[in-house]
């Protein structure tokens, strides 16, 4: 069992280190497509994701999870029973994780989401004797975490989540450097916006979080009955989506932008989302820009013109 497990381990480290020159290839590749404004703020993210582990953080986090579960099969007995305590301790997250792609219905994330449930299930049947030959469960494991670091990372963490989201690109924008970040809200009124929302409220609102989600622009949207809140994808999906369900504890940890019956958009960064922009910049000023952003693209979308609205709130093109 234990050559079995440190044979597994020593793939896995392998095969990281193979996807991370990869990527890094790849990476290159897409960067020789960048106008010069996105090749300058991908060059300062990628600084910050350096300086903050990288890679190597990933690599850690994950070699690490395998350490503990190659110590619950010692401890078990069995590679069968450590597999199947992994396929159980799994399916929470990956329940609480389809409940967010099924909303948004992103393509990359439903990938991901496939993937995941199958390898879950394989690992259980692996665990409870349906499957014997050990490499069913683990060649589509490696295949998954291939596809992973070369294309979803590439795709959603770099294009998207460090320099491209909402929260970045607005920041990009400010020359003020006064006062740094604060934790009130800033809020403006819509007048325009509220005339759109005299009727069917939710139907409009949730018509626009679907768009974005789809984008990958919001991870999640709540509506009630005379306000909606939306969750801009910034970083670290996985964890946004869990403070954004127990509120309590990301009270402070994720931005957010409020949208009532009356036009009132609110918007709150968190100051983890604040730092990624990587200069102090005015925070009222740049909630401020992404108040004014979030405005032109909802009344754009509910006007019919869906592919402005996704351009304004990737900064692509001026509100």
């Amino acid at each position: 069992m234990l050559l079995l497990l440190g044979g597994m381990l020593l793939l896995m480290i392998v095969s990281m280190l193979i996807g991370f020159k990869l990527r890094e290839y790849l990476r290159n590749r897409h960067m020789r497509d960048m106008s010069e404004s996105e090749k300058k703020r991908w060059q300062q993210f990628e600084k910050y994701r350096v300086s903050k582990g990288g890679n190597w953080k990933v690599a850690a986090l994950i070699i690490g999870i395998l350490i503990l579960f190659m110590a619950a099969a010692v401890i078990l007995g069995s590679a069968r029973k450590g597999f199947l305590l992994l396929a159980i301790l799994v399916i929470p997250l990956l329940l609480v994780h389809a409940g967010f792609v099924f909303k948004t219905k992103n393509r990359d994330q439903i990938i991901s989401l496939i993937f995941s449930l199958l390898l879950c299930a394989g690992y259980g049947l692996y665990g409870v004797g349906v499957i014997n030959n050990f490499y069913i469960v683990v060649v589509p494991f490696f295949i998954f975490l291939c596809w992973w670091m070369l294309f979803k990372m590439k795709g959603e963490q770099e294009a998207t989540a460090l320099y491209g989201n909402l929260v970045v690109t607005a920041g990009m924008d400010i020359d003020s450097q006064m006062n740094g970040y604060s934790q009130r809200p800033f809020s403006k009124e819509s007048v325009e916006i509220k005339n759109m929302l005299n009727k069917n409220f939710k139907n409009k609102v949730d018509n626009f979080g679907k768009t974005m989600g789809k984008e990958l622009i919001f991870m999640d949207w709540k509506i009630n009955e005379n306000d909606a809140i939306f969750y801009p994808v910034t970083a670290y999906l996985m964890i946004a989506q869990f403070y954004s369900i127990f509120l309590s504890l990301g009270k402070d940890k994720i931005s957010w932008i409020k949208l009532n019956s009356e036009g009132k958009i609110t918007v709150f960064v968190s100051k983890g989302d604040y730092d990624r922009i990587l200069e102090e910049v005015t925070y009222h000023t740049l909630c401020r820009i992404i108040a004014e952003r979030f405005e032109r693209a909802f009344i754009e979308s509910a006007t019919g013109n869906k592919e402005n609205a996704i351009k304004i709130l990737r900064g692509e093109i001026n509100a």
